[in-house]
């Protein structure tokens, strides 16, 4: 959860009700044309059809996985961006706080919440 969504929501009472805006600096940081790229085709696995919009996964040099989107395809230049698809924008939440629990253990492990019944990922 981002950050200053998770203070404002912290400060509701359960039953309250509110609409929290974020500004893109307090949401997924400003759009940063640097993380926008060019790349030839040939970097894709051979056969891959590639349209604007595709979701892929890059990686770092130390292994850590990095996505990215096709933003424009012209013959063999692939436009691709590394930015968050919500970089650059203000976010606005309208929040109802209906209950709060304790994480369990294998939210606790996984780092993140899963819905009711447990594990659905």
């Amino acid at each position: 959860i981002l950050p200053k969504l998770e203070q404002e929501i912290d400060s509701m009472i359960i039953g309250g009700k509110k609409n929290i805006e974020l500004n893109s600096s307090e949401a997924y940081g400003k759009y940063d044309e640097k993380a926008v790229q060019q790349v030839k085709r040939e970097e894709f696995p051979e056969g891959t059809n590639l349209e604007a919009g595709m979701e892929f996964m890059a990686s770092t040099p130390e292994g850590k996985p990095v996505p990215f989107v096709i933003k424009e395809v012209k013959d063999d230049d692939i436009t691709i961006d590394f930015n968050h698809p919500l970089a650059g924008k203000n976010l606005s939440f309208d929040i109802e706080l209906i209950d709060v629990r304790n994480a369990t253990r294998d939210e606790l492990e996984h780092g993140h919440v899963h819905g009711a019944g447990g594990h659905h990922h």
